[in-house]
Parts: C-alpha cells; structure tokens; sequence
C-alpha cells in the first residue's frame, strides 16, 4: 500500500506542478521547424575554363548567370549548394547537366514548405561580323547567325547572290560569290574575323514559284514518291490560245543532287519506254523520243556506248561533280569533245582542235540545239553547227515534241508535248519559246511524231499515239534522272 500511495502522491504533485505536458501541447513535428531565409548556399556552374557564380535572390526567388565564355547552354553542368535544413528537390542531384537556353525551375523545400527559383543565364557576348545584307535594293534581315531574305519576282531564287556589310577586317570565306541556291534548302554562309569563322544561316522566305503564273500547275504529287529535287508541272495550253489547245509536262532537276543516266544500247538493241522503265526501276525520271536514220550519241560511265553519227548533235552531259553542261560534241581520239556554238551560216566539219575534251561521266545526245544563249535558233544557225536543220524552223506542223534544256543555273528541264486527246502539239519554234519561257538558256529537240514519251516513276505523263506498253515506239536511247 505505502508504495502505491507513494507513487500516487508522486502524480498528483506532477500534475499540480505542471511537470507533465498536456495533450494540448503534444508536438505534432511543426511547431519546432523554422523557416530558412537563404535556403541555397551557392550556385555554380561550368563556364568553358572557368567557373561561374550565380547571383541569388531570395526575395525575387531567382538565380542568374552570366557567362564569360560559354555560348551554348543547351547542356550546362551546374552545382547547387544548400543551406543545412533546406533540402534540394530539382533537380534531384547536386551537381546537375541543365538546358539554361530557357528559364530553369529550381524546387527546393526551405525547412517549411516548397519554394521555386528561377534559373536564368545570358550566354557569352559574341561579336557579329555580319552587320547588314541585301539582295539588290531589298535589305535582308540579320538576327543573330540568322539572315533571312523576303522574295521578289525579280530574284533569281536559284542564284541569289547577297551584298554584306561586315565589321572592319571581316571576310566572306565561302561562299567565295556571295551567291546562294535558296529554292531547295538554306544556304550556308562563313564569315572569317580576327582569325574565327563564324556559321550564318541564309534563309528566304515568302517565295512563290514563278511557273505557277504561267500557266504552269505543279503535279509533283501525282506521281508517287520523288525526291525534294525533282518536281513535275503540266500545262493545257501551251500555245496560251483557248481555242488550240496544246498539252504537255515538265521535269526539272535541280543541280547538285540529281542524277542524269544515259541509258539504251543505241542502233543494234532499241528499246521502248517501259522496257527502260522495267529494266532500270530506279530511275524517276525517263525521257525518250530518238529514233531516226540518225544515230544519238551515248556515252556512259566515261565510255561510248554508241559515237553518234552524221553530225554534231547537241548534248546533254553531267560530269563527277554532277554539273550539267550542254555543248555540241563528237568524238576523237576516242574522247568526247564538246564544241561552242558558231556564227554563221555554212556548216564546215569539226576540228577537235576547235573543242576541248569533255570530262562528263555520262551524255546524250538529242538531234538540232533549238535554243542557245537565251536565243531561238534560226535555219542558218541550225546548219552553220550541226549541218542540217530538217526545214525545223520554218515548219508550221506540230507535232508531239520532247525537248530537254539547261538553265543558266544548272538545273535540267525535260519536256513532253503531245498531240493527241484534245492536244495539238508544238512546231519547233513553239517548242524552243516553251523551253525558253521555263527558264532554259539551251535546249535540244528529238525526233517527233510518234516516239516522244516520259514517264515519272513509271506512270504516263502525256497521250502518245503509241502510247501503250505494246505498241510503244521502241528507240536508241533515253535520259534517266534520279
């Protein structure tokens, strides 16, 4: 009993004197926490050589970099250092591999509750040597290694060539002409200054294909999978007469990407279209329409396949570097030599002395240059270099016509015409305007009537009065363009 009172007398005396805490006054784990004003101790990070401090705010809830040598900070190493109690929640490590190129959210709890700062960094100061650029009288657009040109109809989208105002002592490194083929990508510009190279990217924008404001509708997609290089247009009304209606397609190959074949055996093994096509698959582009008592060269993969015969017909030939260039050729000394054009009226044979050797990997030859120079060709200039003109520029009758020509540029254009279906075909001087208004600088016409065909990734383009697979006309040769 004595220790029983004992120890009861020991409680009343606690709970009298206040020795035992109430429930009321039970820690609940908040009441001893406090909140931490500076929860991060420091922010460095990573800055090419040297390391950087960041500038902490707590009141603004931020933190700033700014760089001395790094000017990329898509993947910027950086450390974060708390203060003892406050707890880093992001990034989930101390030392961290951050995309600073935009605000970063740094988590962290401050010892009472969450808190966000923003992490912010202004990259290394790069002096820009590009100052300004135009094209004629239109200023281009320099933001930062960006220079964007807007469009006009007067530009030549294929040879966009750019004046730029640099910083003193500033040089265009490459390329060496200022000039750019925007049509199909961005260019590329390299600016050399105090002994750096600094990369421009070149972009036009608002660009309107010209073709489609004449009469030109682009079919590109008509005809399956082709490569960005390689677009295909038609036109109902060649002739721009409602009441004659001519009809026909065009192929154009861009330079530097494409590839020309120079395809068939010649005389001995003549072929029809859709045997070429059957036979070499890979071929996007196929372009037929020689078969006469004239024999077309065929050169290819640097050998002839066939010389050619009678006279210098014009051709078509691309070498290892994949320029395109079109000359008059023949052979000697079993090399392909390619020939300027002559003035004048009377045809006198080739020396190869007047020539120089061609360096083409392959080409082809059509029959007379309908368009040298921007220019139609008349009757005398047709015989003064090639010999014959066939009565071409001064025959009224159309026929279907295919053509293949060259623009100052370097890009092919193969074109069909037919004549058939509600199409009544081209003369020869209708056809060299055509050529001409596409854009070519040359141009080479085949044999007409019945042989003229092209077919993209297989498929027909115009109506052939021998048109189908079985009666095709079967010819020499044919270009292929991939």
């Amino acid at each position: 009993m004595k220790r029983h009172f004992s120890l009861m007398t020991l409680l009343l005396g606690l709970l009298v004197g206040g020795g035992l805490a109430s429930c009321s006054d039970k820690d609940d784990g908040e009441g001893d926490s406090k909140e931490i004003a500076n929860p991060i101790a420091s922010v460095v990070a990573v800055d090419g050589s040297k390391t950087a401090n960041a500038v902490i705010s707590d009141a603004d809830k931020t933190i700033k970099f700014a760089f001395e040598e790094l000017s990329d900070l898509t993947s910027v190493s950086v450390t974060i250092n708390m203060t003892k109690g406050a707890l880093l929640k992001t990034p989930s490590k101390a030392t961290s591999t951050l995309n600073l190129s935009a605000p970063y959210s740094v988590v962290l709890h401050n010892g009472v509750k969450e808190v966000t700062y923003t992490m912010t960094a202004t990259p290394k100061e790069i002096l820009q040597p590009v100052v300004g650029a135009k094209v004629g009288d239109t200023d281009a657009v320099v933001e930062g290694q960006l220079i964007t040109i807007g469009y006009k109809p007067e530009m030549e989208i294929n040879a966009m060539t750019f004046d730029f105002s640099l910083l003193s002592g500033a040089t265009v490194k490459s390329p060496a002409d200022k000039t750019f083929n925007l049509e199909l990508e961005d260019g590329k510009l390299v600016v050399t200054y105090q002994g750096e190279d600094y990369n421009y990217t070149v972009k036009v924008k608002d660009y309107v294909d010209p073709l489609l404001s004449k009469g030109w509708t682009n079919v590109t997609s008509s005809y399956g999978t082709l490569p960005n290089y390689i677009k295909v247009y038609k036109n109902e009304d060649l002739l721009n007469n409602a009441a004659t209606k001519s009809i026909g397609y065009i192929a154009i190959m861009s330079p530097g990407k494409s590839t020309m074949g120079a395809l068939g055996a010649g005389k001995d093994n003549k072929k029809s279209i859709y045997t070429f096509a059957s036979e070499e698959p890979s071929w996007n582009v196929l372009l037929v329409g020689i078969e006469s008592t004239a024999e077309p060269l065929i050169f290819r993969g640097g050998q002839f396949v066939q010389e050619g015969a009678l006279y210098p017909f014009g051709t078509l030939g691309q070498d290892s570097k994949g320029v395109y260039k079109m000359a008059w050729s023949q052979k000697f000394d079993d090399k392909l030599y390619a020939f300027p054009y002559k003035p004048g009226s009377t045809y006198v044979e080739r020396k190869k002395e007047e020539g120089t050797v061609w360096d083409a990997q392959n080409a082809a030859s059509g029959l007379l240059m309908i368009l040298w120079d921007g220019q139609i060709q008349t009757a005398d200039e047709m015989i003064c270099n090639t010999g014959i003109n066939w009565g071409y520029p001064t025959d009224v009758n159309r026929y279907a016509t295919s053509s293949i020509g060259l623009t100052p540029h370097g890009k092919v254009i193969a074109f069909c015409g037919q004549q058939i279906n509600g199409s009544v075909g081209l003369t020869i001087p209708e056809t060299a305007q055509v050529m001409k208004d596409t854009g070519c600088a040359s141009a080479i016409v085949f044999e007409r009537s019945s042989s003229p065909d092209m077919l993209i990734n297989g498929q027909k383009t115009v109506d052939n009065s021998k048109g189908s697979v079985e009666a095709s006309k079967k010819v020499q040769g044919a270009f292929g363009f991939k």
